[in-house]
């Protein structure tokens, strides 16, 4: 593969500051649909009202724990990789100094399993871009 093919997206070396906080439960994590089923209901599949709900509870930016943003779908809607429900990691875009793809995101994820086993072996990394 070219030089110019290869891509990883951080540029330099930098560190990354977080701050406690609480967030409701992203409406891209896989999850939502059946939690705020109720809500979607009652707001007769408004699409301007959704896009509202979604800018709110939209979880970008960098964080430890909490819930994850996607900017396609959440994979583990799919397959073997509901178990990994904990968020370890989020890592967003920033500028040009942090770039996944087109604007994207990067997750780690972890089963609660292995967290409380401090089994790191089988971590599900995610990333993906507009």
């Amino acid at each position: 593969m070219p030089d110019d093919e290869l891509f990883f997206p951080v540029e330099q070396e930098m560190g990354l500051a977080f701050e406690t906080d609480l967030e409701a439960l992203t409406g891209s994590d896989y999850r939502s649909d059946e939690m705020y089923a109720a809500i979607f209901d009652e707001i007769n599949h408004d699409e301007k009202l959704e896009e509202a709900f979604f800018q709110l509870f939209n979880g970008t930016g960098h964080k430890l724990g909490g819930y994850p943003f996607f900017t396609q779908e959440d994979p583990r809607a799919y397959g073997d990789y509901q178990d990994a429900d904990i968020l370890l990691l989020q890592i967003d875009s920033v500028g040009d100094k942090i770039i996944w793809g087109d604007s994207g995101v990067g997750n780690f994820f972890i089963s609660e399993e292995d967290l409380k086993n401090k089994d790191f072996s089988k971590v599900l990394f995610n990333w993906d871009c507009y």
